[in-house]
């Protein structure tokens, strides 16, 4: 009987901890499913939110390319190029127009407004409700200092609208 061992241990209890730390880890790698879950659903809903804004992308990128966007980029191009020959040329608008304004008498109206800078004039198609009114109007504007020279042209009677429409060329000081 050499190789039996007689003696008697007490017999090891499972530990708390280990029990516990069991749990722990089942707690841990369900979280950790769960995240990944969400990750996995969070990633098929961002993929679905780019795909659907770069197709709205294409869609606007063909029509700025198509070119209805591109005649209006380019009138808003020429607008600022003519505007900034226009202040080159040191040429005050506003000044103008508040001339004209300021020489209107009632009953007469601008249809049309026309700057010649070659001769440095301005070319107004008014109405007017009679001729008095078309001779009060010529008469104001000679009488305003800001317009050295004004020609009338040629006046006609618009039976549509029932006015006299006539034509004004004021030269303005250089």
């Amino acid at each position: 009987m050499a190789n039996i061992n007689l003696v008697t241990e007490p017999e090891k209890q499972k530990s708390k901890i280990a029990e516990g730390g069991l749990a722990i880890i089942t707690l841990v790698f369900v979280l950790i499913m769960l995240l990944y879950a969400g990750l996995v659903f969070y990633n098929k809903t961002l993929t679905g939110k780019i795909s659907n804004v770069k197709a709205q992308y294409e869609s606007k990128y063909q029509e700025m390319v198509s070119g209805e966007s591109t005649k209006t980029v380019l009138d808003f191009n020429n607008r600022i190029t003519i505007s900034k020959e226009s202040l080159k040329q040191e040429k005050n608008m506003v000044e103008d127009l508040a001339q004209i304004e300021k020489s209107i008498i009632s009953g007469v109206f601008l249809d049309s407004y026309e700057y010649d800078q070659k001769g440095n004039a301005i070319t107004l198609n008014c109405m007017g409700d009679n001729y008095n009114k078309v001779a009060k109007q010529i008469v104001n504007f000679k009488s305003n200092e800001y317009f050295p020279n004004v020609t009338s042209g040629e006046t006609t009677l618009d039976k549509e609208k029932g006015k006299i429409s006539f034509k004004i060329i004021l030269s303005l000081n250089k």
